[in-house]
């Protein structure tokens, strides 16, 4: 029987200029979207004839946007690019009547047209990267941080050609539509440039492991409720506020402040930690709204730190959530596109309703940050970890691993061991949630085993040199079956020697790849760690040296493989070959391979 192995790593080399056509388009079909929808709603404010209330238009948009979430696609194919021009067909279609007719259609319509195009035209963005994850991130992200930018542009444009109150608006609409038939245009020639066509499976889905509460549906709700929390402020803002952002030096400080938000998120973005990130902008927007009321001369700076930590924290929730995923459930589906909106549509009725204030408002998002921070403890504290290390230390990643890792599914991380920093340095890399094995003597510290048995759930492994069972190789073989990734250093020890690369594997890892032979391995060599301040060169660790300061790291990811069955019947041939995978990640950063070497343990064992 042919045995499974995990797909061949796609080189961003590779990838022509499909991807940035994509974000092209993308940058396109936004601007026209949000220059509509600012035409109108200015409109609304502004109180011209056939228009109705900003708060029934609202309303009736979001119901619009919410129905359009019930309409999506499990398989992700060249048919979601069709679709999403046909959402901006019926825009363009919606924006005509009242050009033609003096007569303006409830904007439910309108508000379905364009969530219906946002829907499939963002389920497209792995077809547009032919299947790489990597690539769709960076391309989602840079979508990202330009809409911020272009967003406060389309509303500064769209205010600004709305014509005297007392002329008729509907003939500007030639404007609106078009801005749409410039995002039909644009889509449908992406169709035809994009020859991508999708696999009848993702690779990484031959091997079904269903979405999980921990790693998809929490950071899924949280999204939902944070989006719908966030959208209900606005569309009291939007009711409440009279020309504040319609000012271009108001709203150009706002857009430069956004702009700060979603680069932080930028510095700290992680596939799976992401949402560790949303509670600081929470509780940064919640602090200023109650500022507000305490220094109300001062709006203008208030104004720019709550538009930080909204822009941070909507940044966050949409990468948590991870959109170049499969999401290949109906209920992801719903709660990707549809929930954002149904919570939108009862926080905002709920915040008019309570006639909110900017205190109340700062006190429910600081109470919204706290909880969202208990739920996500984990990728909170990783967060807070992965800030700490940004100026000690410069890490680049290499190699395919990294990429060809599964986001579902057993698989395990195998590593040199130089330093103590080991685990988090490949945990800030990884796309994967990692359950370490860790070893007693620091597992058992009291605040350390809290949060490793609680939050981390790593596996204890007893620090003694000679021991009959094994208890932890059970835990990790329960973990690897639930569809976990872990992480293993199979020496079992710090390197301490200069000429020493690498000690012999211990049995530990052939023993669990004896019980799951079909568990793919990624083998990782973590360069530039020997000679740190948390490594045991030239005295132990920590002690007498000084921190480390942008010192280079570099993280190199071999090729994911399955060992083949004539290795794993026989321990040495398993550990030597391990060994020999690790050492070889060397070579991808131009280094010497060096082999294993064949000491006295490992001869013994």
């Amino acid at each position: 029987m042919a045995r499974k192995r995990v797909p061949p790593y796609i080189p961003l080399k590779s990838i022509k200029m499909t991807p940035i056509a994509y974000l092209a388009v993308s940058l396109t079909r936004n601007f026209a979207d949000f220059f509509s929808l600012s035409f109108i709603i200015s409109a609304s404010k502004a109180n011209y004839n056939g228009l109705d209330s900003p708060s029934i238009l609202l309303l009736h948009l979001a119901i619009g946007f919410s129905f359009a979430g019930f309409v999506f696609s499990l398989r992700k194919s060249r048919s979601d690019i069709i679709l999403a021009s046909f959402g901006s067909l019926l825009s363009l279609g919606f924006l005509s009547i009242p050009l033609f007719t003096g007569f303006f259609p409830d904007p439910i319509f309108l508000g379905f047209a364009m969530g219906l195009g946002r829907v499939f035209w963002n389920s497209s963005i792995l077809l547009a990267t032919n299947q790489n994850k990597t690539l769709a991130r960076s391309i989602d992200n840079a979508g990202m941080l330009l809409t911020t930018i272009l967003l406060p542009f389309s509303i500064f444009t769209a205010t600004n050609i709305l014509p005297a109150p007392d002329q008729i608006i509907f003939p500007l609409f030639s404007m609106l539509c078009i801005a749409q038939a410039c995002s039909l245009f644009c889509t449908g020639a992406f169709y035809i440039i994009c020859n991508h066509e999708a696999p009848e499976s993702l690779p990484e889905n031959a091997k079904i492991y269903p979405s999980t509460w921990r790693d998809d549906l929490i950071p899924l709700i949280a999204r939902s409720i944070i989006f719908g929390i966030i959208l209900g402020l606005c569309y009291l803002f939007i009711i409440e506020a009279n020309g504040f952002v319609s000012d271009s030096k108001h709203l150009g400080l706002i857009t430069v402040s956004s702009f700060v938000g979603v680069l932080f998120f930028f510095i700290i973005n992680h596939p799976l930690r992401t949402i560790g990130s949303a509670p600081w902008g929470m509780f940064l927007s919640g602090a200023s709204l109650m500022l507000f009321v305490l220094y109300p001369a001062n709006i203008i700076p208030l104004t720019m730190l709550t538009s930080l930590g909204i822009a941070n924290v909507l940044a966050c929730c949409r990468r948590a959530c991870r959109p170049e995923d499969l999401l290949s459930t109906p209920p992801a589906m719903l709660l990707f596109n549809f929930a954002p909106w149904f919570f939108a549509i009862g926080f905002g009725w709920l915040f008019y309703q309570l006639k909110l204030t900017p205190m109340l408002a700062g006190v429910l998002l600081i109470l919204a940050g706290i909880i969202l921070t208990w739920v996500t403890l984990r990728a909170f504290l990783e967060q807070l970890l992965s800030i700490a290390l940004i100026l000690p230390y410069k890490m680049t990643t290499h190699g395919p691993g990294i990429e060809q890792m599964p986001y579902r599914g057993p698989v395990i991380i195998i590593a040199n061991h130089a330093s103590y920093l080991d685990p988090f340095l490949i945990g800030k890399v990884v796309t994967r949630r990692i359950i370490p094995m860790m070893t007693s003597v620091f597992y058992d510290l009291p605040v350390i085993y809290w949060l490793m048995s609680k939050v981390v759930k790593a596996i204890r492994v007893e620090a003694a040199t000679f021991r009959r069972e094994a208890p932890e190789l059970n835990d990790a073989i329960e973990a690897l079956k639930r569809g976990e990734s872990l992480l293993i250093f199979p020496e079992a020890r710090l390197r301490k020697k200069e000429d020493q690369l690498l000690f012999p594997f211990g049995q530990g890892i052939w023993h669990i790849l004896n019980q799951l032979p079909e568990t793919p391995i990624v083998p990782i060599w973590v360069e530039g760690v020997w000679g740190s301040y948390a490594s045991y060169y030239k005295g132990d660790p920590f002690a007498n040296k000084s921190m480390d300061f942008l010192r280079e790291i570099k993280i190199v990811a071999g090729e994911a493989r399955v060992i083949p069955n004539e290795l794993l019947a026989e321990h040495r041939l398993t550990r030597k070959y391990l060994q020999e995978v690790v050492l070889e990640n060397r070579t991808i950063i131009g280094l010497e391979k060096k082999h294993a070497e064949q000491n006295e343990d490992l001869v013994k064992d």
